[in-house]
């Protein structure tokens, strides 16, 4: 089948940024890599690191995929292909999500709680939290080969997915795993750290009037 001209345009418009993107992530694993200084400075830096960790891998496995498909006006790489699409593209979305949860908690432990931050976030600790998110959430993207799930390709978007229509259920369980339930937890600990920040404003103002006071004595 002949590549159209909207398969063209959706080919080299997701080739440029899929491009982009690998780039500047594969630069920022350079850098993360190369200073030993970030790997121990703050667990921030490890969660963004595996974050970008995810986006090089969707690109390589979901977007490059669909690229070829966008470009030659049909899916040739068969359906195991088709089925490593649909599970890393479940495994990217629930990993990007979770890792900015535990950032925000990160977060909010750090400028909230700073004693409970060095107990919590050790080196150590880091690392076994994001094995444990890479573990279970394999674990959920992997429902479909359960039969919790059917995988389809569609041919307007030139991908590989879930047939959501009829796997309600998944994408309900799927909606509050990666969206809803992330998203509350990032959201209670950015808004507890702004409440701690209007709290400490006025406490704030009145150190620095009166450092400011002794300093004019």
């Amino acid at each position: 089948m002949a590549a159209t001209t909207t398969g063209l345009a959706v080919g080299s418009i997701l080739g440029a940024v899929s491009l982009a993107a690998v780039l500047g992530n594969v630069l920022l694993l350079v850098v993360f890599g190369r200073s030993r200084r970030l790997h121990t400075s703050s667990p921030a830096t490890c969660f963004i690191a595996n974050v970008a960790v995810v986006h090089v891998l969707a690109v390589l496995l979901c977007n490059v995929p669909t690229i070829a498909a966008a470009l030659s006006g049909a899916w040739a790489m068969g359906q195991a292909m088709c089925m490593v699409q649909t599970f890393f593209r479940a495994l990217a979305l629930l990993l990007e999500a979770h890792t900015l949860a535990l950032l925000a908690f990160e977060r909010y432990l750090r400028i909230c709680r700073p004693l409970k931050h060095e107990e919590v976030f050790s080196g150590t600790v880091v690392l076994i939290l994001l094995s444990g998110l890479w573990l279970c959430d394999t674990i959920i993207a992997l429902n479909p080969f359960y039969g919790w799930g059917k995988i389809t390709y569609d041919q307007l978007g030139f991908t590989c997915d879930l047939d959501w229509v009829k796997s309600e259920s998944l994408l309900i369980f799927t909606t509050l795993v990666a969206l809803v339930l992330p998203l509350a937890a990032a959201a209670a600990c950015y808004i507890a750290i702004l409440l701690l920040c209007y709290c400490l404003a006025p406490l704030t103002g009145i150190i620095g009037r009166r450092a400011h006071g002794v300093s004019n004595k």
